[in-house]
């Protein structure tokens, strides 16, 4: 039987849905007044290597916001992740029991879904904000600041769109941010989270890892 227009349409749509994250499952931030933190503090203390998953779609990037931040002042274990300064790239930056680890990549577009993977490695003697991935590829880090941490990370609140007690300041969402601690999530692990678009939930690689998703 011959499909009608809007059957193939319909189909297209569902197409669609499957390869980016639900809007009910994303949060929504305006950049003026929406902001999140996380409801209770997240305890890193007793893990030197983590590693964060999420999607994001940010409608237009900004200099001076974050994406997500674990802050602390200049207590060691807080790390953010933020557009940069610096037209065109984004910053991880972490602070262990001796220093500040800074690395810069080529940002991706503004105004689309991406898939983010971040790990970081207190055990390295150096480039210890290990690997980055966008979209399961893995990016060139170029590192400002390198210092040689043996610590843990800290046990704070995290705040995303935003730095912690700041004002809004990224518009966009964010959809399945997850945690992972103890462990460096691997190329396969972040192939399966990124599937091209349609990935696994991040509560079903390496679950036993996990310490937060939302």
């Amino acid at each position: 039987m011959r499909r009608t227009p809007f059957v193939g349409l319909a189909l297209m749509l569902v197409l669609l849905l499957v390869l980016v994250p639900s809007a009910e499952a994303a949060r929504l931030f305006n950049g003026t007044t929406q902001r999140t933190e996380s409801a209770a503090t997240i305890d890193l203390s007793s893990y030197s290597t983590i590693a964060f998953s999420f999607w994001l779609w940010v409608d237009s990037f900004t200099s001076s916001s974050d994406i997500a931040a674990r802050h602390g002042g200049g207590v060691p274990g807080r790390v953010v992740i933020t557009p940069d300064d610096v037209a065109g790239t984004s910053e991880i930056f972490t602070v262990g029991d001796v220093g500040a680890v800074t690395a810069r990549f080529t940002r991706p577009t503004a105004g689309a879904w991406h898939h983010w993977v971040v790990n970081i490695d207190y055990t390295k003697a150096t480039d210890e904000i290990d690997t980055v991935y966008i979209d399961s590829s893995s990016q060139g880090l170029t590192y400002v600041d390198n210092t040689n941490n043996a610590g843990t990370f800290g046990n704070y609140l995290l705040a995303l769109m935003s730095s912690l007690g700041g004002t809004a300041e990224l518009a966009g969402r964010i959809a399945e941010m997850a945690i992972y601690g103890g462990i460096l999530l691997s190329q396969s692990d972040v192939n399966s989270l990124y599937s091209g678009g349609a990935g696994t939930d991040a509560r079903n690689v390496q679950s036993g890892s996990l310490v937060a998703y939302w």
